[in-house]
């Protein structure tokens, strides 16, 4: 399932289908969903109608759609499980529309919270929270009370989360280039470094406080994830500028430009911490760290390897 916060117009869309029909041909699986949570084109079932008659049956069968625009829900095809999901979208996003935009700090919470619950640790004081995030306390209250339904609470002012807030997650995952302030890089040399080089490099010049997130760290993680190859290296930093990210960035290779996200021929990720806490975890004998479970998680949901989020989810939780 791929999200799209806005589908402008046609050009808007051929991109999201290309996207989804090269995730929909690599991964093997039975349905493709595109999800538009808002959308401006009067013929949408037409042109989308359109663009699969030029795809291949294996591929075109599997594309799906869910479309939102105001008070109106349309599938393609009309399914009654892809109503539900477009529904309960529908009703998430007016609530959503009816409260003030969350702030950084509810997802730097929302990040501790999961990061804790991956791990079955205990149940953390509100003033610790604070102190991890790097907020005052009524901050801290209003991003809990948001999280009302997926936290117990105790008599010790402890909290931890016992379900996961795939609403939440949802939104996290689609504003995380944001929150995270990531910049891409792009190698402009017409002879590309391999990783390796990239790794020997970013571990001479990259600043104190950096990690490895991404595929390299989901093999750390769980050595039993399905992942071939590595489509880019993704480096957490904290707090970082964006001078100061292009002036290190320039020092590991100078034919690195930035670029966007899309770009074929993207080299590494830089993503910012903005917590109080980076939770990286040390490597034996090596100056980068690695990235924790959660933003190893948005790492791979930003690459679309979304099964294998699943999979490290389930893993990390203690399932098969």
């Amino acid at each position: 399932m791929e999200v799209k916060a806005h589908i402008a117009g046609l050009r808007d869309l051929h991109a999201a289908m290309m996207r989804l029909a090269v995730v929909a041909l690599r991964t093997g699986g039975s349905r493709a969903v595109l999800v538009a949570l808002d959308h401006r084109m009067r013929t949408l079932s037409v042109t989308w109608n359109d663009a699969l008659a030029v795809l291949a049956p294996a591929v075109k069968d599997k594309l799906q759609l869910v479309a939102l625009r105001g008070d109106t829900v349309e599938t393609i095809p009309d399914d009654a499980q892809l109503r539900r999901i477009g529904h309960a979208l529908r009703t998430s996003v007016r609530e959503h529309r009816r409260r003030p935009a969350r702030p950084r700090a509810f997802f730097m919470v929302l990040h501790v919270l999961l990061l804790r619950w991956l791990r079955r640790d205990a149940p953390i004081q509100i003033g610790a929270l604070g102190e991890a995030v790097g907020a005052s306390q009524p901050t801290i209250r209003q991003a809990l009370d948001r999280l009302d339904e997926h936290i117990a609470r105790d008599s010790q002012r402890r909290v931890e989360l016992v379900a996961f807030p795939q609403r939440d997650w949802l939104e996290m995952t689609v504003r995380a280039k944001r929150i995270r302030g990531s910049i891409y890089f792009e190698d402009t040399s017409g002879r590309p470094r391999s990783v390796e080089q990239h790794l020997a490099r970013l571990e001479r010049y990259a600043p104190n406080g950096a990690a490895l997130g991404g595929v390299l760290a989901a093999k750390h993680w769980d050595a039993q994830l399905d992942l071939e190859g590595v489509p880019r290296v993704d480096l957490h930093v904290t707090a970082p500028g964006d001078h100061s990210v292009a002036k290190f960035m320039t020092q590991v290779d100078p034919a690195l430009r930035p670029t966007s996200a899309a770009n074929a021929s993207l080299a590494i990720a830089v993503h910012g911490i903005r917590r109080r806490q980076a939770f990286f975890t040390p490597r034996a004998h090596k100056r980068l760290a690695w990235a924790d479970p959660v933003d190893t998680l948005l790492d791979l949901d930003e690459l679309r390897l979304h099964d294998q989020s699943a999979d490290l989810i389930r893993r990390l939780r203690g399932g098969p």
